[in-house]
């Protein structure tokens, strides 16, 4: 007998969220549902709705539903997970504040405050020393790979370490200014990664990093291993000589996805294939030096799938203007440019089957 919903309880682990930055990052709310005699229900579903001060919907910052199957657990605590869709076009200088209601069934819970605060109070990304030579590996995974974050707890407080949607929380003492996390081997998977973290204090007020971007290459595991059947990125104003001088550098090179990605269905069908909206696309370029070595890190841009045809997919003319100062710090040598991204049909991590490189020389004839 399926038992009748009387009370719904919403709570947060922290009533405030970034308004820019954490779009790729999930909020979870705790909805616990109880029955006519005070016990939990089990198996329960649910929603939430997001009002204005008015009471209205929220149109400056809306929401989408991650896990619409979600049941509550023997406890009657349902998880709730939501990305932002949208949110403001600029960042004014004062916090939003939403209010924030549970739907089950044909209950509502009680309406919690959530407040979206400015970027300006961001802390600094986690720094993940095995990224300095651009990629994570099979040689970092065997040293162990960890993150290192930098704050300022003034009293006991929670730290929760968010890789892409998976989240570890761990208790931090007063005091505490730097914190150590060891990355699990299981999430170093193929391709490039989110990565940042919020430090809640007892009177959950929180305080959020700003995003990292870490890529992963291994060739021995890496999760959901990676396939290199994407075309390539060209740089169009090099196309044809293959260099890239200093006139192209002082204006901005212009980065090119040749075609659209592709899958093979079960019938035999090559389609166009669906971007994973909720991972992170990215475009890598790597400098070297004249004897072939590399130079620094990698430069990343990160691609944003465009709705078309009302699909979400990698628009086939995604551009993006290259810092001169990238080419500076090469002066004369070459670039590799590849990217990547994940599809909805395989769930795994693809890349460029083919890496466009082009010579570069931007030092003055005479500086020579």
């Amino acid at each position: 007998m399926k038992r009748a919903i009387e009370r719904i309880q919403l709570e947060l682990a922290t009533s405030q969220w970034p308004q820019s930055e954490w779009e790729h990052i999930t909020k979870t709310f705790y909805a616990t549902v109880y029955d006519e005699t005070g016990q939990p229900v089990e198996n329960a579903t649910g929603t939430l709705k997001f009002l204005d001060d008015a009471g209205n919907p929220s149109t400056i910052i809306t929401f989408e539903h991650h896990n619409p199957e979600a049941q509550s657990n023997k406890n009657g605590v349902l998880e709730l997970k939501y990305y932002l869709s949208s949110s403001p076009p600029s960042t004014p200088a004062e916090s939003i504040i939403i209010d924030v209601i549970a739907i089950i069934g044909e209950k509502e819970s009680n309406a919690v405050l959530l407040e979206f605060i400015d970027p300006a109070r961001f802390l600094a990304k986690p720094n993940v020393p095995a990224m300095l030579d651009g990629t994570i590996d099979d040689d970092d995974v065997e040293r162990g790979v960890y993150a290192y974050t930098l704050f300022s707890a003034s009293s006991e407080a929670e730290l929760y370490f968010c890789w892409e949607n998976s989240i570890q929380q761990f208790h931090i003492n007063e005091g505490t200014e730097t914190f150590v996390i060891k990355i699990q081997e299981g999430i170093l998977e193929n391709g490039p990664h989110e990565i940042s973290f919020y430090v809640v204090d007892g009177a959950k007020n929180a305080q959020f990093s700003h995003i990292n971007i870490v890529n992963v290459e291994r060739v021995n595991g890496g999760g959901a291993e990676g396939l290199n059947d994407l075309g390539p990125v060209v740089i169009v104003e090099a196309i044809d000589t293959g260099y890239v001088n200093k006139v192209m550098s002082d204006r901005g090179v212009t980065l090119f996805i040749t075609e659209w990605p592709q899958v093979t269905t079960s019938a035999g069908a090559t389609v166009d294939a669906t971007i994973d909206n909720n991972k992170t696309g990215l475009i890598s370029l790597q400098g070297f030096n004249t004897q072939n070595e590399k130079i620094g890190s990698p430069m990343y841009y990160q691609l944003a799938p465009t709705d078309y045809n009302n699909e979400t997919k990698i628009f086939n003319k995604i551009e993006r203007r290259v810092d001169r100062r990238f080419f500076n710090t090469i002066g004369e040598g070459s670039v590799e440019v590849k990217y990547s991204l994940n599809l909805v049909e395989d769930g795994k991590s693809h890349t460029s089957n083919l890496v466009s490189k082009y010579f570069v020389d931007v030092i003055p004839p005479a500086k020579k």
